[in-house]
């Protein structure tokens, strides 16, 4: 009884269609591959987004940053222009 039981698990074995299941093989293979490149593509246009992103928000905060200090510069050296000769009269003669 088990020689039967092997003979016809080998008839079934070699009933298969091997090419048939070898190209279905492939073409699952292909598609989660395919899968995979493009997840890692929308992953990478979303980094490239992201990091544009970042880029303008850094040289928004840079010219902001310019007119501000501009701004301070100008208010210290008029406050300095004011403060130089009250100084200068307080400053003990060496």
């Amino acid at each position: 009884m088990p020689m039967v039981k092997s003979k016809i698990k080998i008839q079934k074995i070699r009933d298969y269609d091997w090419k048939k299941l070898f190209f279905e093989l492939i073409v699952v293979f292909l598609g989660v591959t395919a899968g995979f490149l493009l997840n890692n593509w929308q992953l990478e246009k979303q980094d490239e987004l992201l990091e544009e992103k970042y880029m303008n928000g850094f040289l928004q905060d840079v010219n902001t940053n310019i007119t501000v200090l501009k701004t301070a510069i100008e208010s210290d050296s008029l406050w300095l222009n004011r403060a130089k000769p009250k100084l200068m009269r307080i400053k003990p003669k060496a």
